[in-house]
Protein backbone atom coordinates (compact mmCIF):
# COMPACT_ATOMS: atom_id res chain seq x y z
CA UNK A 1 0.00 0.00 0.00
CA UNK A 2 1.96 2.99 -1.29
CA UNK A 3 0.96 6.50 -0.31
CA UNK A 4 2.27 9.64 -1.89
CA UNK A 5 1.67 13.32 -1.27
CA UNK A 6 1.09 15.46 -4.35
CA UNK A 7 1.76 19.15 -3.83
CA UNK A 8 -0.64 20.92 -6.20
CA UNK A 9 0.49 24.28 -7.54
CA UNK A 10 -1.72 27.23 -6.66
CA UNK A 11 -4.28 27.53 -3.94
CA UNK A 12 -7.23 25.17 -4.27
CA UNK A 13 -9.99 24.02 -1.95
CA UNK A 14 -10.80 20.66 -3.54
CA UNK A 15 -14.36 19.45 -3.15
CA UNK A 16 -14.22 16.25 -5.21
CA UNK A 17 -11.50 14.11 -6.80
CA UNK A 18 -11.80 11.40 -9.50
CA UNK A 19 -8.76 9.53 -10.79
CA UNK A 20 -7.91 9.68 -14.48
CA UNK A 21 -8.44 6.16 -15.88
CA UNK A 22 -4.88 6.05 -17.29
CA UNK A 23 -3.41 6.75 -13.83
CA UNK A 24 -1.53 9.90 -14.85
CA UNK A 25 -3.44 12.27 -12.58
CA UNK A 26 -6.89 13.19 -11.42
CA UNK A 27 -9.80 15.52 -12.02
CA UNK A 28 -10.88 17.76 -9.18
CA UNK A 29 -13.50 20.36 -8.51
CA UNK A 30 -12.48 23.40 -6.53
CA UNK A 31 -14.35 26.37 -5.10
CA UNK A 32 -13.07 29.70 -6.41
CA UNK A 33 -15.53 31.66 -4.30
CA UNK A 34 -19.02 31.03 -2.90
CA UNK A 35 -20.67 31.45 -6.31
CA UNK A 36 -18.13 29.95 -8.70
CA UNK A 37 -16.13 26.77 -9.02
CA UNK A 38 -13.55 25.24 -11.32
CA UNK A 39 -12.94 21.85 -12.89
CA UNK A 40 -9.22 20.99 -12.87
CA UNK A 41 -7.00 18.28 -14.34
CA UNK A 42 -4.08 17.68 -11.97
CA UNK A 43 -0.99 15.69 -12.98
CA UNK A 44 0.91 13.45 -10.55
CA UNK A 45 3.62 16.14 -10.54
CA UNK A 46 1.09 18.65 -9.14
CA UNK A 47 0.52 20.73 -12.28
CA UNK A 48 -3.10 21.93 -12.32
CA UNK A 49 -4.85 22.79 -15.59
CA UNK A 50 -8.18 24.60 -15.43
CA UNK A 51 -10.67 22.91 -17.75
CA UNK A 52 -13.69 25.01 -16.76
CA UNK A 53 -13.99 27.95 -14.36
CA UNK A 54 -17.54 29.16 -14.85
CA UNK A 55 -19.31 26.40 -12.98
CA UNK A 56 -20.93 25.98 -9.63
CA UNK A 57 -18.76 25.53 -6.53
CA UNK A 58 -20.89 22.43 -5.80
CA UNK A 59 -20.03 20.51 -8.96
CA UNK A 60 -18.31 17.18 -9.56
CA UNK A 61 -16.73 15.39 -12.51
CA UNK A 62 -16.39 11.78 -13.58
CA UNK A 63 -14.15 10.62 -16.46
CA UNK A 64 -15.29 7.88 -18.82
CA UNK A 65 -13.49 4.50 -18.46
CA UNK A 66 -11.55 5.09 -21.69
CA UNK A 67 -10.51 8.61 -20.59
CA UNK A 68 -11.92 10.31 -23.71
CA UNK A 69 -14.82 12.13 -22.03
CA UNK A 70 -15.67 13.84 -18.78
CA UNK A 71 -19.18 14.00 -17.42
CA UNK A 72 -19.76 16.82 -14.99
CA UNK A 73 -22.71 17.96 -12.95
CA UNK A 74 -23.34 21.49 -11.79
CA UNK A 75 -25.93 23.14 -9.60
CA UNK A 76 -27.48 26.31 -10.94
CA UNK A 77 -29.71 28.97 -9.50
CA UNK A 78 -31.50 29.44 -12.80
CA UNK A 79 -35.23 29.14 -12.68
CA UNK A 80 -38.22 29.51 -14.88
CA UNK A 81 -41.34 31.25 -13.67
CA UNK A 82 -44.71 31.12 -15.39
CA UNK A 83 -47.79 33.04 -14.48
CA UNK A 84 -51.11 31.32 -14.98
CA UNK A 85 -54.38 33.17 -15.00
CA UNK A 86 -57.73 31.71 -14.09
Amino acid sequence: DERRVIDVEGSHAFRTIAWDPNGSGFFATSAIDKNRGALLRVSLQGHATVLRDRGSPRSWALPSPDGKYIAFQEWTNNGNVWMLER
